[in-house]
């Protein structure tokens, strides 16, 4: 018989008497135990093995084992014989068993692993050899040695997995043993990812020159995170080589004026070097250097006139013609040149006109013959340059003051020019395709740079500057007073503008279109009514803002439902603040400020810098007078707290000093009932001012309520 076949042999032994006197009979036996079965045996001789199959499956293909059991007959007279009935049991080929999937697991950068694919799997026969078939493929960073699968979590696959990202790989395949059977078995691993700190490939560098208006250099050219989606940050920035300069750091863009290098003389150069960490968001770090270089160009002398007077009976003397003369140019060396006669006007506080004849034995100077040029320190002398190294200086005759002046100028064709068209000219002819400098006049004036990174300046009068879409990175420095100064946009639309105070100037802003084109307005915020621009206006959708929308787009910007810091833009503003949810800290201003505190809020802390004169209101919202206990603030007598059943909490800075400034004045309760903090009582709440020893308690110890998650002492 054989294993996992049938599980019972039967046959019949027959007993014969030679006497014949009876029939012999066999001893009955029922259930009579073998090694590997049970025996049974009637008396007629019928007999019956009955093997035990679950106990004999170790036996392996073709193993063969034997069981004997022993028979007795009997004749009625008492004469027996014995023989033996043996059963030959032959052994099947089990297949393989698992008992679970094969799990593992390893951490990006961790030491390689080798995992057994046969553990968990089993095989009842004896002697059976297992072994893997029909793998499912691998990837590259898993590799099948014979029965082992071996795992390297180094390899760059892993990589880009993040903190909190794992990659999970399944393999399908067989336990197969020596003769054929299998059985199916999973192996699942999962990598799980660690944060990979950033690296650089280079040091940054730029290079510009002193007559540049701004130099940009991007902190994290040349930085890299393997981890996906990582986000790199600059921190610790710090100069360690050349002259002190204060960079703006807006993001990763690093932004200094070269211009205060005016010393350096063409063919010198300056490094700046600037030493910074780029950090992840998990706190990983790599050191960088940017280093800006700034290469001299040779500044042209200036000089102003030499006024010499002398009489007619005076001595020969010298004159220095270089006395007045001065280089920027630090090693630069002067010498004074042959130079040409110079006509110098005057202009009367007459209307005064200059007028270029026409005639054989002087240049003809007709309007196109002549170049306008800017001379002087403050730009508002006039040069004419009349060519063959002639030419006419008007004194002072591009300002707009009233004396000095000439209003006009006729030429030989019959073309008159006012001193307007002839600002108009300048300026028109001042942009370039460069980095250029545009100052204008103290009149209404029309102001672009053109493409190119230009530093636009205007002064007195209702002045409009022009940037258009490519225009590249400009500066805008307003100068007028009581004047309304427009900035016109074209080519953009207000959604595409991104509109940001600059981090270590709270007064000035930044229009960012994200594709390189950026203006910095300067002194936007000031409350002066002078030094700043008054509108911008954006072509793409019409949209006209105002410093006011300015400043409440800063406030919205920074109210959100978390834990926010809201400062208001500094001047004398009229404002309304609120932080909303979350555990806020609210700073205003000079202004007649409204703080709004809404039930649910959760812990806010005021603090008011406004100056005298000015009526600051703290106007709390969902809540009754009663609902609203007033305590001292421990170790700041002149704090008040006002804390609400729910957890609400409200702090207020100074709200108890007699000074007329830097404070809230007035508290409104649902719009019912107001009282001035420096009037309020202690609440009847808090306990005596004595102990029951007579021992005074002093303020810092009275109970207040406070909350967790405050970010501020008290």
């Amino acid at each position: 018989m054989a294993e996992d076949g049938v599980f019972a042999a039967t046959g019949a032994l027959a007993v014969t008497d030679a006497d014949a006197v009876d029939t012999p009979t066999f001893v009955q036996q029922t259930g009579t135990p073998g090694v590997h079965g049970n025996f049974d045996i009637t008396s007629s001789g019928n007999w019956t093995y009955t093997l035990d199959n679950a106990a004999n499956q170790q036996l392996a293909q073709g193993e063969v084992i034997t069981e004997t059991f022993t028979v007795t007959a009997i004749t009625a007279d008492g004469e027996s014989t014995t023989e033996t009935v043996t059963v030959t049991v032959t052994g099947t080929n089990d297949a393989p068993t698992v008992s679970t999937a094969i799990t593992d697991s390893g951490n990006e950068d961790g030491a390689a692993s080798a995992i057994d694919m046969l553990q968990n799997a089993s095989d009842v026969d004896n002697d059976a050899v297992l072994n893997v078939a029909n793998v499912s493929a691998l990837p590259g960073w898993a590799v099948r040695m014979g029965n082992v699968l071996n795992i390297d979590p180094p390899d760059s696959f892993f990589q880009s997995l993040n903190v909190g990202d794992s990659h999970a790989l399944t393999v399908t395949y067989d336990v197969e043993d020596q003769h054929g059977a299998s059985v199916p078995q999973t192996l699942s691993v999962t990598i799980h990812g660690t944060n990979d700190a950033p690296t650089v490939s280079a040091a940054v560098t730029a290079t510009t020159d002193e007559d540049q208006t701004l130099i940009t250099a991007d902190l994290l050219t040349h930085a890299s995170d393997a981890d996906a989606g990582a986000v790199m940050s600059i921190v610790g920035l710090t100069q360690t080589t050349g002259r002190s300069v204060i960079p703006t750091i807006v993001g990763s863009q690093f932004q200094i004026d070269p211009s205060g290098f005016q010393d350096l003389d063409d063919g010198e150069s300056e490094d700046l070097v600037f030493s910074y960490t780029i950090e992840d968001e998990h706190g990983a770090s790599v050191p960088q250097t940017v280093t800006i270089t700034v290469e001299g160009r040779n500044d042209a002398p200036t000089a102003t006139a030499i006024s010499v007077t002398t009489d007619e009976d005076a001595l020969p003397g010298t004159i220095d013609l270089l006395a007045t003369a001065d280089d920027v140019d630090t090693n630069d060396v002067l010498s004074a040149i042959t130079g040409v006669q110079v006509e110098v006007v005057y202009g009367l506080e007459a209307n005064d006109e200059i007028q270029m004849e026409d005639s054989d034995d002087f240049y003809m100077h007709r309007a196109g013959d002549v170049t306008f040029k800017r001379r002087g320190t403050d730009e508002n002398d006039l040069w004419l340059d009349l060519g063959n190294g002639e030419g006419v200086l008007i004194v002072d005759a591009l300002s707009n003051s009233t004396t000095q002046t000439v209003e006009s100028f006729a030429f030989a064709d019959g073309t008159v020019l006012s001193v307007n068209d002839i600002r108009d000219i300048l300026l028109a002819n001042m942009p370039t395709n460069g980095a250029d400098v545009v100052n204008a006049w103290y009149t209404d004036d029309t102001i672009a740079g053109g493409t190119g990174d230009d530093l636009l300046r205007g002064r007195d009068g209702a002045d409009t500057y022009q940037f258009a879409a490519g225009d590249g990175s400009d500066v805008i420095e307003g100068d007028g007073y009581l004047d309304t100064d427009r900035l016109e946009i074209t080519g953009y639309a207000s959604t595409d503008a991104v509109i940001t105070q600059v981090q270590n100037d709270g007064d000035d802003v930044v229009i960012d279109f994200g594709n390189g084109d950026r203006i910095l307005t300067r002194n936007t915020l000031l409350e002066s009514n002078s030094d700043h621009i008054e509108e911008i206006y954006f072509a793409g959708d019409g949209v006209t803002l105002t410093m006011a929308d300015i400043r409440d787009l800063f406030l919205t910007q920074s109210q959100t439902s978390g834990d926010d810091i809201i400062i208001a833009p500094a001047g004398n503003f009229d404002q309304t603040i609120t932080g909303g949810l979350g555990n806020d800290y609210i700073e205003g201003h000079y202004g007649n400020d409204t703080y709004i505190f809404n039930a649910g809020d959760g812990c806010d802390r005021f603090f008011d810098s406004g100056g005298a004169h000015n009526n600051d209101v703290l106007d709390i919202r969902g809540y009754s007078s009663t609902d609203a206990p007033y305590s001292y603030s421990p170790g700041a007598t002149n704090d008040v707290v006002i804390s609400f059943a729910g957890g609400d909490q409200i702090y207020l800075a100074n709200s108890l000093t007699e000074s007329a400034q830097d404070h809230v004045e007035q508290i409104i309760i649902m719009a019912t009932a107001s009282r001035s903090p420096w009037r309020i009582s202690v609440p009847s709440s808090l306990p005596p001012r004595r102990q029951q020893d007579g021992t005074r308690l002093s303020a810092a110890t009275w109970p207040i309520r406070s909350r967790a998650g405050w970010a501020m002492t008290y």
